[in-house]
């Protein structure tokens, strides 16, 4: 089991850890400057760099992590009597010094533990894929899986969370017979392999590695899933330059994860091992059908209706929106304009790096306009044709050509993003009107809108969950899903491979739609 600091900082999401230690280390080498000075020192201007500091290193911070107990860190009891204490009292340099020195000494080690953690978890090389408890319960046993061919990469690095381990130990007092035997010999194996290293990596073949990392935070997740997640943000900011996925078989779970920014993967059914519930399952009578806008069974898409982006127009109107400041010259200028020489050079060549900036930003609008007026919007239609109603099912649709420029998307996937946002100027203001006029909708789709399809990362692939069909229902899916041509070719002539997994029953089915070409 590979141990983790408990003291170390909690960061905010989207922080490197390499990042927060350089912080820290600046700020303890710029407050033990505040007292090394060998010159005679002036206890009011000593206090006044202090209490800048202090300003400073809150602000930094906050920056890094939302952790309130590091804000009150900075402004201790001390801080707030070196605050209140007169100027130019002697106590005054005794009182920073003191807490100086305190602060540099909490600053480093809070470095040395972000430090530390790098070091513990950047060994052994491998990309990190972090096993959910479905992968150990439905599966082959972990060490019968071939690793380094089903998540096509060597070295594989595994990382069991804490959390999985808790569930495997739920599982064991499962009333269903053979959940309880999987999860007994699963944890059996998982010791058998880990017990003789718990605190480093333990091979389970060549190129193969797995271990637990037990972590504990200020705060505990709600559920497994919030755990999964938490753990693999985690492994992210520690080890920013590494590889690291999810590998889960529960499709909500990777939806969240994608939400996210989290790499999310799952491993093929044909690893799956016999139903670990008891009784006999029926297989279900369903059908998948692909449906064009006209309503027929095969797909022939029509243009979509896409207006055009216009790159030069949005560009002048950028550039009349936000005109350049006049410089200031002469002893008066600076109070007749109302800002100084040296801010108006500053705001203008801000406004040159903004209007280069939308340039790209409408190029790439432009591009987006256009691939999705050639992409061909699917409507799938899953049907049940079975006398009783079917549980849990996943519909995957892959398209079989990865050399073709065909990939999937959601609708939302063409969303505009956001225009950059103008130069401030400086007194006067000026209305931003581009801003107003452009804000855009966000790509990542609402992490709660688990109703809709989740894209592979190589967008050869999209999956989408359906928790019940009901006998004799035909069930149209969420219709924001487009397959396009990345290089703005139109779309047409091309085979789409399905296929259902569902739950209650236990199935597996697979079925192929041929699309032809529009015309």
């Amino acid at each position: 089991m590979t141990p983790v600091d408990r003291g170390a900082m909690e960061l905010l999401k989207g922080v490197t850890a390499r990042h927060a230690a350089g912080v820290l280390r600046d700020l303890a080498k710029r407050a033990n400057s505040l007292v090394v000075d060998p010159g005679p020192i002036n206890p009011s201007s000593l206090r006044e760099s202090y209490l800048a500091w202090a300003t400073d290193a809150e602000e930094s911070l906050a920056e890094i992590t939302d952790d309130e107990s590091t804000g009150e860190r900075v402004l201790s009891n001390r801080h707030w009597r070196i605050v209140d204490a007169p100027p130019s009292a002697p106590h005054t340099s005794s009182l920073i010094e003191a807490e100086v020195k305190s602060q540099t000494r909490w600053l480093g080690r809070s470095a040395q533990q972000l430090e530390d953690q790098i070091k513990h978890l950047e060994e052994p090389d491998g990309d990190i894929f972090l096993l959910d408890s479905n992968i150990f319960l439905q599966f082959r046993l972990f060490t019968d899986i071939d690793w380094t061919e089903t998540l096509s990469c060597n070295p594989v690095r595994l990382v069991v969370p804490l959390t999985v381990l808790t569930e495997l130990d739920d599982k064991k007092n499962s009333s269903k017979s053979s959940l309880s035997k999987r999860a007994h010999k699963v944890l059996s194996e998982l010791n058998a392999t880990l017990g003789a290293s718990a605190g480093r990596p333990s091979e389970i073949s060549d190129g193969v590695t797995i271990e637990v990392i037990d972590r504990e935070r200020a705060s505990s997740a709600r559920n497994a899933d919030d755990e999964i997640l938490a753990e693999a943000q985690y492994l992210t900011q520690i080890l920013d330059q590494r590889n690291i996925a999810i590998v889960s078989d529960d499709t909500s779970l990777r939806l969240r994860a994608s939400a996210r920014r989290l790499r999310a993967l799952t491993i093929p059914d044909s690893l799956k091992i016999v139903d670990t519930s008891d009784g006999v399952r029926a297989k279900p009578a369903t059908k998948l059908v692909l449906r064009s806008t006209s309503g027929l069974n095969f797909l022939d898409p029509p243009e979509r209706s896409v207006p055009e982006f216009n790159i030069m127009a949005v560009l002048e109107r950028a550039a009349s929106s936000v005109e350049p400041l006049e410089v200031p010259y002469g002893p008066t200028a600076n109070f007749a304009f109302r800002y100084s020489r040296e801010d108006a050079v500053k705001y203008n060549s801000a406004r040159d790096a903004w209007l280069s900036k939308m340039g790209d930003w409408a190029k790439k609008c432009a591009f987006l306009r256009t691939i999705s007026r050639n992409g061909a919007q699917l409507l799938v239609v899953i049907s049940n044709s079975e006398e009783t109603p079917i549980n849990n099912l996943q519909v995957v649709l892959n398209l079989e050509d990865a050399d073709a420029p065909l990939r999937f998307a959601r609708d939302s996937d063409f969303d505009l993003p956001k225009a950059p946002a103008p130069p401030k100027v400086p007194k006067p203001s000026i209305p931003s009107m581009l801003a107003r006029a452009y804000k855009g909708t966000p790509a990542i789709p609402d992490p709660r809108d688990l109703w809709g399809w989740a894209i592979s990362d190589d967008r050869l692939s999209a999956t989408i969950e359906v928790a019940k069909i009901w006998q004799g229902q035909s069930l149209p899916l969420d219709d924001d899903i487009v397959v396009y041509d990345a290089s703005e070719g139109v779309v047409g002539g091309f085979n789409i491979a399905w296929k259902i997994l569902s739950s209650e029953p236990v199935a597996t089915i697979t079925g192929k739609i041929s699309v032809r070409p529009r015309g």
